[in-house]
């Protein structure tokens, strides 16, 4: 989505060094790109799990850069969520402000 956010394409498919086109099915994915992973996380029959990435996609055009939800500096998530994956121990070897937000 950053060529989007950044206003350089309209569209996924239209940014040249995107792998939209190839995951989505719209062409044949060079030999060195894999996209069966991320396609299994959308279904198991591919013509699904394409239909299902283009909706992914498409739901998220628009949408907030996910960098501008990050607290802490490095905690990507609710106001719970950090709380609950707070460290609840003293780490001597890493400073305390690299493992608290």
């Amino acid at each position: 989505m950053n060529p989007i956010r950044e206003k350089v394409v309209l569209h996924p498919r239209q940014y040249g060094w995107s792998s939209y086109r190839a995951t989505a099915d719209e062409l044949t994915p060079p030999d060195w790109l894999t996209t069966d992973w991320i396609l299994g996380q959308f279904g198991t029959r591919r013509g699904d799990a394409c239909s299902r990435y283009r909706d992914f996609v498409k739901a998220g055009r628009g949408g907030a850069a996910p960098w501008d939800q990050v607290q802490g500096q490095i905690y990507l998530g609710s106001e719970d969520f950090v709380a609950r994956h707070q460290p609840n121990c003293v780490i001597r070897d890493i400073p305390r402000r690299q493992t608290q937000a």
